[in-house]
C-alpha cells in the first residue's frame, strides 16, 4: 500500500483554503489533539481510496459531511456511505483506529436517539461529532457519538 501524502499545500489535495471541509479537519484535529489530513491510499490491488482525514500515526480516521442550509434526504445516503467506508478503512487500511463522522447540524438530524443510523454506528464503534460555525468562529461543539474525550479536556462524551 502507498501513501499519496505531500506535505504543503498540495496535503490538501481538493480541499482549498476556503473550504468548509479543511476548516472541519483542522478544527476537528484541534479537538482531538491531532493533524488531521486528507490522503490517497493506492491499495495493494492497484485500487486508489481517499480518506478524508488520518492523523500521522494513522490511530484517527474521518469522513466529513459539510453539508449547509436546509436538510435533505440524501445526506442519510452519504453518511451510511461514510460509515461503510470507516469500517472498511478501519478494517483493511488502518486497523485499530479510532473512526470518527464530522457532520455540520444539516447532517446531524439523521442521528437521533431513536434513529437506526445512530444504533448502527455506536455499534460499529464509529464516534459522530457535529462542527458549527457561528459568528466567524469554528468548533466541534457536540458529540452525538462518542468514546473519546477532546484534547482540552472540556467534556466527556457519552453515547445517546
Amino acid at each position: 500500500m502507498e501513501d499519496a501524502a505531500d506535505g504543503g499545500e498540495r496535503e490538501w489535495h481538493r480541499f482549498g483554503a476556503e473550504a468548509i471541509e479543511r476548516r472541519m479537519l483542522e478544527t476537528l484535529g484541534a479537538h482531538l489533539g491531532a493533524r488531521l489530513r486528507p490522503r490517497t491510499i493506492t491499495l495493494d490491488d492497484g485500487n486508489r481510496a481517499e480518506i478524508e482525514g488520518v492523523d500521522a500515526g494513522e490511530t484517527v480516521i474521518v469522513q466529513l459531511m459539510g453539508n449547509l442550509g436546509a436538510f435533505k434526504p440524501q445526506y442519510r445516503n452519504k453518511a451510511i456511505a461514510d460509515m461503510f467506508k470507516l469500517e472498511w478503512m478501519r478494517r483493511a487500511v488502518f486497523p485499530g483506529a479510532l473512526p470518527v463522522l464530522c457532520v455540520t447540524d444539516a447532517v446531524a438530524r439523521i442521528f437521533t436517539p431513536t434513529a437506526w443510523t445512530t444504533s448502527a454506528a455506536r455499534d460499529l464503534g464509529i464516534d459522530v461529532l457535529v462542527y458549527r460555525e457561528t459568528e466567524g468562529e469554528a468548533s466541534v461543539v457536540e458529540p452525538l457519538i462518542s468514546r473519546v474525550e477532546p484534547a482540552d479536556g472540556v467534556y466527556r462524551a457519552e453515547t445517546p
